[in-house]
């Protein structure tokens, strides 16, 4: 009866069968989606600087076919626009994905290795690997997927005869070197190897082989004119067009090893079929017995390698980053300031959640309860210049002039991506500069996803030529700085004398010298421009007001400065435990944070 029951058991084992690519790839799509978000690969954060543009343009699409591997370019870059949405993108990743996982499937099926079948899972593993670094090599991956498609082909499709299978190789080879460029290499080596170590066609390999070196030089440097490095090159990983870029090195070994495994797989086939041959006769024997347990070994192995490869290249840090910016572009401030709460500091998350507080009304009550360092505010740390996040500040605070450098800047350096196009618009419109920001409006409205925007703004250019009644230019040209400066001039002091109600110039000054723990000059300023700008006193206000006059032994109270009682109930409770330490200021830092590290005077004492 025993005996029954486990062969039953066995029997029902053996039917079920996970079907393990579908399950890969339920996976990998919804991590994609809901874990790493291509949006954030779309809106670049200031980090994606080889991300392509595309437009819906004839001129555009001829311009692609001037060169090998421009259909393929042309190819990557309206697929790469799909990652302007989240769920849109994942699936073309995906299906990338899955057209590698087929295509190496085919391969090492009928080059005769079933044991090796696992490798399948080895280039959609490298991509999720890639992607959770945020690292985009898409048109050099499309490029290895183009390819490999067309080694499948010529597998399945390649005559018997010599002569057949040559004209049949020359053919494919000069359609994808057309399309594909440099990629096309890629095809050549693993026919040549194919047909040399598999299937002891030397001929054809020595074929495969020299077309390849003759066929780039005569179709790409002569017919094509292109230069004699480009014609070898262009879309392989080592093109100086990716290396050129900060972007292009990320994970770059990665996309190398992902170019070279199928060879390397062809290669190990070759020169070692006869000891697998074999080998695999006595690992089937073995198998007989003991195969029950292997779909179970092939769930354990993949299972253990897909979470090693999320857990080892994952960057939540790095994800914060895209997300604080593209939560501020979008003035979605409750996420920017979420974010800033569960985040350590970071520069830019710093500067991003400053900026959200102010838009909130909560600069001047809550700064201090996130992490704070005085070039955050403005982005001024020594050794670098963060130009892509700067912008909309400039743009806010009245810096017009900042804000247009800033974006000129910013599209030389990351190419005409949509918000920048919708920014210079914006800054040519406060300028009036109608006909400038007419030219950046008819560029957008040929951007897929951005042509209702531009269309917005070219209706409210037609019904109101000087938008004078437009509301959120009025509010822009309200505070823009006209005064003319050379040099580090103080702009926030220039911006309050043209205008004392500009809410931003003024809050941001007063941050600046709190965050530099000038309490003279926070005192003169305050004396001076809060009643026009603020009318409320907020807490971080009250808290360096009483302290400059305890510093200076002055009465707590001013007639019109009212400090809360709670503010000074706060201080005396503070400066008992900070006598408590003395000179301790590291043990001091740590007990006292939980408990006023939200306050200006933990900042000044201990902070910074």
């Amino acid at each position: 009866m025993r005996v029954r029951n486990v062969t039953r058991k066995i029997t029902a084992w053996r039917r079920f069968r996970l079907p393990l690519g579908p399950a890969f790839f339920v996976f990998f799509y919804v991590y994609l989606t809901f874990v790493i978000d291509l949006r954030w690969l779309y809106h670049g954060g200031g980090l994606i600087d080889n991300f392509p543009s595309f437009y819906w343009d004839g001129d555009f699409f001829r311009g692609f076919l001037t060169y090998p591997g421009g259909f393929v370019e042309y190819l990557s870059a309206f697929l790469a626009q799909s990652f302007y949405s989240s769920w849109l993108g994942v699936v073309v990743v995906t299906l990338q994905a899955w057209t590698i996982y087929l295509s190496t499937d085919y391969v090492v099926r009928v080059i005769g290795i079933p044991q090796l079948r696992g490798l399948r899972f080895f280039g959609p593993l490298l991509l999720l690997a890639l992607y959770c670094q945020y690292a985009f090599h898409f048109p050099t991956t499309i490029g290895l997927s183009v390819t490999l498609a067309g080694f499948g082909l010529y597998m399945r499709f390649t005559p018997n005869r010599t002569a057949g299978a040559a004209l049949f190789f020359l053919l494919l080879f000069l359609i994808l070197y057309i399309a594909a460029g440099g990629s096309a290499l890629l095809f050549v080596v693993l026919c040549g190897l194919y047909e040399m170590l598999l299937r002891e066609r030397s001929v054809l390999g020595w074929v495969a082989l020299l077309s390849g070196a003759a066929i780039p030089y005569v179709l790409g440097s002569i017919v094509y004119g292109v230069r004699l490095y480009d014609a070898y090159s262009r879309l392989l990983p080592f093109s100086w067009r990716f290396l050129s870029r900060q972007s292009g090195r990320t994970m770059l070994i990665a996309v190398y090893v992902l170019y070279l495994f199928l060879p390397l797989t062809i290669a190990f086939a070759g020169i070692g079929s006869r000891f697998i041959r074999k080998r695999s006769k006595l690992v089937s024997v073995k198998a007989r017995s003991n195969n029950v347990f292997l779909p179970a070994l092939k769930i354990v192995v993949l299972t253990g390698l897909t979470v090693a490869m999320v857990f080892v290249f994952r960057k939540p840090g790095l994800k914060r980053s895209f997300q604080v910016d593209y939560f501020s572009r979008h003035k979605m401030w409750e996420e920017v300031i979420e974010i800033g709460r569960r985040s350590p500091y970071h520069y830019h998350v710093c500067h991003a959640v400053n900026r959200a507080l102010y838009q909130m009304g909560r600069l001047g009550d809550e700064m201090f309860c996130f992490p704070q360092h005085p070039t955050a505010l403005f982005l001024t740390r020594e050794g670098t210049d963060p130009v892509w996040q700067k912008f909309d500040t400039c743009l806010e605070l009245g810096l017009v002039n900042q804000a247009e450098n800033a974006l000129s800047i910013c599209v030389e350096t990351f190419g005409e991506r949509p918000i920048l196009l919708q920014r210079l618009a914006v800054v040519n419109m406060v300028k009036g500069n109608i006909g400038a920001a007419r030219v950046f409006l008819r560029t957008l409205e040929r951007v897929p996803f951005w042509s209702s925007v531009a269309r917005d703004y070219l209706d409210r250019l037609e019904n109101d030529p000087d938008l004078s009644e437009d509301d959120e230019i009025q509010l822009l040209r309200g505070v823009m700085l006209h005064t003319d400066y050379v040099g580090n001039a103080d702009t926030l002091t220039l911006l309050l004398t043209e205008n004392p109600e500009n809410r931003m110039a003024y809050q941001y000054g007063m941050a600046w010298l709190l965050l530099n723990k000038n309490l003279d000059g926070f005192v003169q300023k305050f004396n001076v421009y809060h009643r026009q700008s603020v009318s409320k006193i907020p807490r971080h206000y009250q808290e360096a007001l009483l302290l400059s006059r305890f510093i200076k032994k002055q009465s707590p109270n001013i007639p019109g400065q009212e400090i809360s009682e709670q503010t000074k109930m706060r201080f005396s409770e503070f400066t008992r435990a900070m006598q408590q330490y003395g000179q301790k200021k590291n043990e001091a830092r740590v007990e006292l944070k939980e408990k006023f590290g939200n306050t200006y005077f933990y900042y000044y004492f201990l902070g910074g």
